[in-house]
């Protein structure tokens, strides 16, 4: 498999990007992310290293996927990786024209 290479926020902005319209917030509460992944998400990762992704991006402390369920769990600490930044991320498909916000924030927090 191969990781984003190197794992950075510009690459991994553009691996959630491409992800995003596979998936769907199920819920999302003070550091817990749920989300829905339809089958065609297979293509978008396929090929990539996800384990090295999820280590490259600071405040994520456990993921879980769920075959049978189709959905990922993201446990990961508010403190470093804030609510809002993850809650826009996952939001972007709605409200696209915050793109460079969330990705100025995104490199903030990967930078600290």
């Amino acid at each position: 498999m191969q990781a984003v290479n190197p794992p950075n926020a510009e690459s991994i902005f553009d691996l959630l990007q491409r992800l995003i319209p596979h998936t769907e917030v199920l819920k999302h509460a003070h550091g817990k992310l749920i989300l829905g992944i339809k089958m065609s998400a297979l293509n978008v990762i396929k090929g990539v290293d996800l384990e090295a992704v999820v280590k490259s991006i600071p405040g994520i402390l456990e993921t879980r996927m769920k075959l049978l369920s189709r959905s990922v769990s993201v446990t990961y600490d508010p403190e470093i990786l804030p609510y809002d930044l993850m809650d826009s991320i996952f939001h972007l498909k709605e409200n696209p024209d915050q793109k460079s916000q969330v990705f100025n924030h995104l490199v903030q927090v990967m930078e600290d």
